[in-house]
């Protein structure tokens, strides 16, 4: 009788990530001229953070809290689809803060939160971060920078400056009482959730 093998659990997670970082041609760059013979001392990182939305197809379940000491090498999380994928800590030392956001409040509401990001926010992530009420923002780098890369959002910051009627993407306002009802609505709903 033969058996057929099957396939772990973890290669769903191995699948997944295929299916998102697709390489064409191997990884041969072609490069012109030689690298620079020098080695450079850098200072060492104050802290070190572990995001669990960088672990794409990876839903995390934590195994550390505030205050705990970890190892280079030790686990921080695992998959709660499949325990055998491990998430484990790139450094030694203590667990300063983890990061829940809304989810440990309930709310959306963010206020007293700094954001940390690469990048200065496209015009969506900066509603989203106003909506949030976020005290603070710290970027590396620049949104003129992102454009030189490719991501140029100039074009949506001059639209949402323009009045509706002068944007690029036609805009009327159509009087209409029945809408009207709605925010009327809205206004007498009683379990409403103000932001």
């Amino acid at each position: 009788m033969r058996r057929t093998q099957r396939r772990p659990k973890f290669a769903k997670i191995i699948t997944i990530m295929s299916e998102v970082i697709k390489l064409k041609r191997g990884l041969d760059i072609q490069l012109v001229g030689a690298a620079e013979k020098r080695i450079s001392v850098l200072p060492l990182a104050a802290s070190y953070a572990v995001c669990p939305e960088d672990y794409r197809g990876v839903t995390p379940k934590l195994l550390v809290n505030v205050d705990d000491r970890v190892k280079a090498g030790g686990p921080l999380f695992f998959d709660k689809s499949d325990p055998r994928v491990m998430i484990t800590s790139p450094v030694s030392g203590r667990v300063s803060a983890i990061r829940r956001a809304c989810a440990e409040g309930n709310t959306f509401d963010l206020s007293g939160c700094e954001m940390y990001s690469s990048c200065e926010p496209c015009p969506m992530c900066l509603s989203a971060l106003y909506w949030a009420g976020i005290d603070r923002l710290y970027y590396a780098n620049t949104r003129r920078d992102a454009a030189d890369i490719g991501f140029d959002d100039s074009f949506i910051y001059d639209q949402i400056a323009l009045p509706p009627e002068q944007r690029s993407i036609g805009m009327e306002k159509i009087p209409d009482p029945e809408a009207q009802k709605v925010f009327e609505r809205w206004i007498d709903k009683k379990d409403k959730v103000e932001y």
